[in-house]
């Protein structure tokens, strides 16, 4: 391995945690986030796509990606056919060797592993992981009605530490097998790409890098503005030029630049399907006219006459129309401009006010502003207050740690929040398991409510961050991941008792704080895991149930926890 790819590696090592694995673990484990942070520039829990060590199929990584987002459970995907009325899927699998050699006999096990997963008359044996993305797959095929956009991709990597240098032998074999997949009909397209160390430093620079994109714009003007913003624009994009905006590497949609939106895509709505309507039809040159239009925020703009360099910024109106630009691609042409207006600022209070206002024109209420500004930016300096071994990172912004030296397992997303938060003081572990749209529907009311205390918001997440630390530093058990969501609940219970007070009332601080002085010291953590881990046990036990992920994701194994914990 040469010394810059060993350097890259070892800082991913160190930021992920990820000491007590071999360097083949952490280079496959290297190669997946890599792979995978293509796709989607939120932080990737990389640990989640590991198929797990001596995989019988010869595949380290799977990543399946569906109507923008990584899946993990098979109701993520049911979810998404009910709320989005289609599915666009890619599956994408990924072998990685230390090695300099793109050896012809691995690359063939490698891609005879993909085309036996997806056989229906499977030859080779599986681990219990591999069945957890088995039930992925079933769930992607299980209404082809749903394949709008065609059938699912497939995209297969072989990553090493040398030189693709497209040799006949190993170039070969690889096209053979993927023409014995393509022949199965059941992908619009299938991939494989071979990556070396110069492709693995180039994806880890984008990786580390924050979101920067050129587009041209075919008129604008300069809107007046004071002290606190740097400039503003409003710009006429054509529509070609506003989806690399929303575009990335890989040609799927930017999730993270809608981060900041008070409304996630709403899927085939009465409006969304309008819009939809107006693209397909004679009179798409009517777009700019009917539309009212996209506003975005930006830190930094750079301008070289119509060339307009966007830096680290959000879309944060527009997020309905952007993603029905995006699924019809396909049939827009030169007469489709966008109106977009740009404001470059970095003054969080501008930013907010430009969010409560862009969104005024739709059904949103005070308490979603709220939030997605006041209380998010109260949570985040909250948890700037603590110190040392103490201290996590609150991700408010997608990227917004890019580039700094610090432990990813310490950074905390919203999504995650969202799920600890319900899970730990919400007993609500099984829907953190599932697909936490539905948990977001409760936002400014049983989550982000102003009346909140921020104690739990803390707590909660340095529970999951503690327990990852602890699963990758193989200190627990490695069959109670699926159950992840459960054990902070269950740890509340076993050290702070049923009593908890309301959320909102100053004595759910002491009660935090009890959890927390476990939480903060590694060993007292861990043995107080390995406690409730037994009732997890019990639980399994008792239900007839297994350690599977469809477990974790039924009530009623919630329900039997919590008794047998709370007796």
């Amino acid at each position: 391995m040469d010394r810059i790819t060993k350097s890259l590696l070892d800082k991913f090592s160190e930021y992920q945690s990820l000491d007590s694995f071999s360097t083949e673990t952490k280079f496959e484990h290297f190669a997946n986030y890599l792979v995978l942070k293509q796709y989607d520039e939120d932080e990737i829990p990389v640990l989640e796509f590991h198929t797990g060590e001596n995989d019988p199929l010869s595949i380290d990584g799977i990543g399946v990606y569906v109507n923008g987002s990584f899946v993990l459970s098979a109701d993520e995907i049911l979810e998404f056919a009910k709320d989005n009325k289609y599915i666009d899927a890619t599956f994408i699998f990924i072998q990685a060797k230390t090695s300099t050699s793109f050896d012809t006999g691995d690359i063939a096990k490698f891609m005879l592993g993909v085309s036996d997963f997806f056989s229906p008359e499977p030859k080779l044996p599986r681990t219990e992981k591999f069945e957890d993305f088995e039930l992925l797959r079933e769930a992607v095929y299980a209404d082809p009605s749903l394949f709008k956009q065609g059938n699912p991709k497939l995209k297969c990597y072989y990553v090493t530490t040398g030189i693709w240098n497209n040799e006949t032998h190993p170039r070969n074999t690889a096209e053979a097998h993927k023409k014995q997949l393509q022949d199965t009909q059941l992908f619009r397209s299938v991939e494989f790409s071979p990556l070396g160390a110069s492709e693995l430093q180039g994806l880890y620079r984008s990786a580390e890098a924050a979101l920067s994109v050129t587009f041209k714009v075919a008129k604008s003007i300069i809107i007046p503005t004071d002290e606190k913003v740097s400039e503003a624009h409003l710009a006429l994009l054509p529509s070609s030029e506003y989806l690399q905006l929303i575009t990335d590497e890989g040609g799927n949609i930017r999730r993270s630049v809608f981060y900041a939106n008070v409304r996630d895509f709403q899927g085939n709505n009465n409006v969304n399907k309008e819009i939809g309507g107006t693209l397909q039809s004679d009179r798409k040159i009517d777009f700019a006219l009917r539309n009212n239009g996209i506003t975005v925020v930006a830190k930094e703009l750079g301008r070289v006459s119509d060339n307009f360099t966007l830096k680290d910024f959000q879309i944060v109106n527009g997020c309905q129309t952007s993603h029905v630009l995006f699924a019809n691609r396909d049939v827009l042409d030169s007469s489709v401009n966008i109106p977009v207006k740009i404001v470059v600022t970095e003054n969080e209070d501008i930013i907010n006010s430009v969010i409560r206002s862009s969104n005024r024109q739709t059904e949103v209420s005070e308490e979603d502003f709220i939030s997605l500004d006041e209380f998010q930016k109260k949570i985040e300096t909250y948890f700037d207050t603590f110190q040392d071994e103490q201290k996590i990172f609150y991700e408010r912004r997608s990227k917004q740690y890019a580039g700094q030296a610090l432990q990813k397992v310490k950074v905390v997303s919203r999504g995650v929040l969202v799920r600890a938060f319900a899970a730990t003081f919400l007993d609500e572990p099984h829907r953190s398991s599932r697909y936490y749209g539905r948990i977001l529907n409760t936002v400014g009311k049983s989550i982000f409510a102003k009346t909140h205390k921020l104690s739990p918001y803390y707590t909660s997440a340095f529970a999951a961050y503690r327990l990852e630390f602890l699963f990758r530093n193989g200190r627990l058990e490695g069959k109670y991941k699926n159950f992840r969501w459960h054990l902070p609940m269950a740890l509340r219970y076993s050290v702070c008792g049923q009593d908890m007070p309301q959320i909102s009332h100053p004595k759910i601080d002491k009660y935090c704080e009890k959890m927390n002085q476990i939480l903060w010291d590694e060993d007292r953590a861990k043995v107080e895991f390995d406690k409730v881990c037994k009732f997890v046990d019990l639980a399994i036990a008792e239900s007839g149930r297994d350690f599977s992920s469809e477990t974790a994701r039924q009530q009623e194994f919630r329900d039997v926890l919590v008794r047998l914990i709370t007796r």
